[in-house]
């Protein structure tokens, strides 16, 4: 059973998800959880505090998620294609993941220790494609002339505009999903797929 702080965490992140952060306050988050504010305070001094501590515990769920949906895939094209799916919001468990990423990024413009976390969230990020990559270089499915960093932040930035677009409504999972499939081909130089009809 889950300790009393992450408890608190995953209230904090079902109400950031239905509510936004905005509608974020601590007397909401311990009624969620069914603890009391006094409890709320000895973990988390602020409402900054609690709102970075969710984050970089739905990153942390996020990543456990999408490590388990690449395990046994065969090669790194296919598991940093499967990877880039899977954040953009193709799966159901990121939905709530992206609402998070998107009031984080909100809220950082305005405060330091958020954007601080904010970057660490999306280097390691931005590390995991860049990791696949190199894993695929070094099993000799993309050429040594990729200039690796590139590409990542290239993919990374596809895949968060198309999770906004998916949150707003904008795109469809599947369009996305195949929107990715082809940059993923261009930037590696494999063959790309007529669109699909979706």
């Amino acid at each position: 059973m889950a300790d009393r702080k992450t408890e608190i965490l995953e209230a904090t992140c079902r109400v950031i998800a239905r509510e936004g952060a905005d509608g974020l306050r601590m007397g909401t988050v311990a009624r969620e959880a069914g603890v009391s504010s006094a409890l709320l305070h000895y973990y988390f001094d602020t409402r900054a505090d609690l709102l970075m501590q969710a984050f970089e515990h739905a990153d942390i769920k996020a990543d456990q998620a999408a490590e388990a949906a690449l395990a046994g895939i065969p090669g790194a094209v296919e598991r940093l294609r499967r990877l880039l799916e899977i954040y953009a919001g193709a799966d159901a468990v990121f939905r709530d993941d992206w609402v998070l990423w998107v009031e984080m990024w909100r809220s950082a413009i305005f405060d330091e220790r958020l954007a601080e976390s904010v970057r660490r969230s999306s280097a390691a990020w931005i590390e995991q494609i860049t990791d696949l990559l190199e894993q695929a270089r070094d099993e000799g499915s993309i050429g040594d002339a990729i200039v690796v960093n590139d590409v990542a932040m290239r993919l990374a930035a596809t895949v968060d505009g198309l999770g906004l677009q998916i949150l707003s409504g904008i795109t469809s999972h599947e369009r996305a999903a195949e929107l990715i499939r082809s940059a993923l081909a261009i930037e590696l130089g494999l063959p790309t797929t007529a669109r699909s009809s979706v």
